[in-house]
Order: C-alpha cells, then structure tokens, then sequence
C-alpha cells in the first residue's frame, strides 16, 4: 500500500514540475516584445519608411554644411513659366496648413522641409536667385505660396503668400509717411511680412521689386506709423554690411509676379 502511495506521489510531482515549466514559459512568451511573435514577413512591414529616416539621419548628421547635399538644387529651373511645372494646385485648406506648417521651418534648412512634405507636395517649382531662392506652391484660387530660402545656407527665413501683386504706386497712393497706421496699410494690402518679430520692420514684394516699410510707435496715438518706404529693385545688389533684415529681403523673377487663376 505504501509502494502505490510513493508511486502516486512520485506522479503527481511530475506533473507539477511539466505544468510549471510549462507556465514559465508561457509568461516569458508573453514578456516578448511583440516583433519576436511575429513572422519574418510580417516584421519586413515594420521597416517600412526606414529608408527615407536612414537618409535623413544621414543628412542631419554630416559633418558640416557643405558636405551636406542640397537636395533642390537639380530642381532649379528659371526659364520655365509656373503654369508649365505646377501640376498640382492646392485647396485653401491645404495651402493654409502648408504655410502654417512651413513657418515652423523658419532658419532651418529648405532640405528638411524637402524631406518632410514632398512626397505629398511635390517641389515642382524651384527658383535660384543671387542671394535668394524660392519654392513655389500655388492654389486652386491662383494664389502663390512662396518659401524663400537663402541661396548659399539654404536657411528659409520668410514664408508668404500672394493673392495678388502690386506695384510701388499702388502702396504709395495709399500711404503718407507720417500720417498713415501699419494697420491702415495692412487693411488695403494684407498682413505684411515683419522681420525677427519686430512689428516696425516689414516687407512686400512689389512687380518693381522689394518694398521695405519702417514704421515708428506713436505714443499719443498708441499705433505704428509709416515714416519710410524703400523701393529694393530686382537684381539690386545688397552689401553685407547691411542689416541683417535688408540683406534678407525676398526676390522673385518677375515673370512669377502674377496670379494666374485660370491654368489648369
């Protein structure tokens, strides 16, 4: 009788030790990270888009701005008309968000803003300029997102965009130095481009070339009054001793300066 007791004892203790092995490894199963349960060909859908972080962190990480390579520079093209190289026209809600989002860009790179969107909006159109470059994206109303980017750093520090483009007189007609509000000629021209935050200094591409507008803080009258406007001609050279917020006023080639709304 104590031979079967020890023999039914002895089983039981097996058992125990099979379930508990069993249980351990279950657990360390369910401690696995989920990319070690799956097949070989489903992780390959894991590394999808790696491709192009790889690139990026390629990019960021070389060891100076000149080894770096400028990723829109075979996309210049001076000669040929907007309407021929934009194929995609965006919706207001779109080119909204793409002015929005591009801002937060400002002093980095145009690559990495080349990066970041073109697989859904393509660099179609890409302008060089002697101390300016610019990419344009346009909308189905005809207005112009323009990024203008330094030519040699490929820095962006302006992002705007024009529903239409006027001329030196048109501004001139509508201000008086002295007497006119920035906020009276924002209310004709839209809001204008301030440079580093500072609401005295502002900027406006004109069909002549590049407005400069300095305004100056009445205290009696609470409200910044235009004192001087400065015309800066297309192609006009600009020392280096210059302002840092002179030496970076737009250019554009003035065959884009004008809003086409009917090309398909």
């Amino acid at each position: 009788m104590k031979r079967y007791k020890w023999i039914i004892l002895g089983g039981a203790a097996v058992i125990f030790a099979v379930l508990f092995i069993g249980f351990n490894k279950g657990f360390s199963l369910f401690q696995s990270k989920p990319e070690d349960l799956l097949h070989e060909s489903e992780t390959e859908d894991l590394t999808y888009g790696q491709e192009e972080s790889e690139t990026t962190e390629e990019y960021s990480e070389a060891a100076s701005k000149e080894e770096r390579p400028k990723r829109v520079n075979h996309l210049y093209d001076n000669e040929t008309p907007y309407e021929e190289l934009i194929t995609t026209k965006y919706s207001a809600e779109e080119m909204e968000y793409l002015e929005e989002y591009i801002s937060d860009y400002k002093d980095e790179e145009i690559e990495r803003v080349y990066f970041a969107i073109d697989r859904k909006y393509r660099f179609e159109c890409v302008r060089e300029g002697e101390r300016v470059s610019y990419v344009m994206f346009q909308g189905e109303d005809g207005s112009l997102l323009c990024v203008f980017f330094d030519s040699e750093s490929h820095d962006v520090y302006q992002v705007e965009r024009f529903f239409e483009f006027y001329s030196v007189k048109d501004f001139e007609d509508n201000a008086q130095p002295g007497v006119t509000t920035l906020g009276e000629i924002e209310a004709v021209f839209g809001t204008l481009t301030k440079f580093e935050r500072v609401e005295a200094v502002c900027n406006r591409v004109v069909q002549e070339g590049t407005l400069l507008i300095i305004s100056v803080f009445d205290r009696e009258a609470k409200k910044f009054i235009m004192y001087e406007m400065t015309l800066f001609r297309d192609g006009e050279s600009i020392s280096e001793e210059e302002p840092r917020y002179i030496r970076e006023l737009p250019e554009m080639l003035p065959m884009d300066k004008h809003i086409n709304k009917d090309n398909e």
